[in-house]
């Protein structure tokens, strides 16, 4: 199935999902060669383990528009992606957080593909991996908590969400001390009055 206008890397990019008979995800797959507005997914066929994604309005030779097709498959690079990790899921203001995924290539050969993040619907960073048949990788984001709220994540599919709240402010050096303020206000009393005593003496 195509979403022809699905932003990835660049708006109206495309991308297509492969599910299994069981109406399961089994693969994301994104253009080779990203480009703005080519709408990679606009036609989409398959034929066993092979799936065939038209480009429409790729660039070809600097000829606007003139298209690609795609053949995905056993002999291709097939990528799969999971795994969505947020560490933390909350962090303060100012702080940092860890967005990370696995990304495995399933097919035949090696190959290339961008991996981007999406955070509030906007591309916040992106990445590039290669992989050899079979091998995976651990793909990681850090970022920076600029802003309270909650915040959504997207990465080709997966998605999760993080808060950033305002930082606890470190108590005073009174509100260390255990009891603080009443039974040391208690203590103080009881202790100006056994020396007032002592000094009638």
């Amino acid at each position: 199935m195509g979403e022809r206008r699905g932003d990835v890397v660049t708006m109206n990019e495309g991308k297509a999902y492969v599910f299994d008979l069981e109406g399961n995800l089994v693969d994301t797959l994104v253009s080779p060669e990203p480009e703005v507005g080519a709408q990679f997914g606009w036609r989409v066929a398959t034929d066993g383990e092979i799936v065939v994604v038209a480009d429409a309005w790729h660039s070809v030779d600097g000829v606007s528009r003139a298209g690609y097709v795609y053949v995905f498959g056993k002999e291709t690079a097939v990528f799969e992606v999971d795994d969505l990790t947020i560490d933390p899921s909350s962090v303060d203001l100012g702080g940092t957080l860890t967005i990370s995924l696995e990304v495995t290539n399933t097919g035949a050969k090696s190959g290339t593909r961008p991996v981007a993040l999406m955070i509030d619907g906007e591309v916040e960073d992106e990445k590039t991996v290669t992989l050899n048949p079979d091998e995976s990788e651990t793909v990681s984001f850090e970022v920076s908590a600029s802003q309270l709220g909650t915040f959504s994540v997207e990465v080709d599919g997966l998605s999760g969400s993080y808060t950033v709240t305002e930082p606890e402010e470190e108590p005073t050096f009174w509100e260390r001390i255990p009891g603080f303020p009443y039974e040391s206000i208690i203590l103080g009393l009881i202790a100006v009055i056994i020396i007032s005593r002592a000094r009638k003496f």
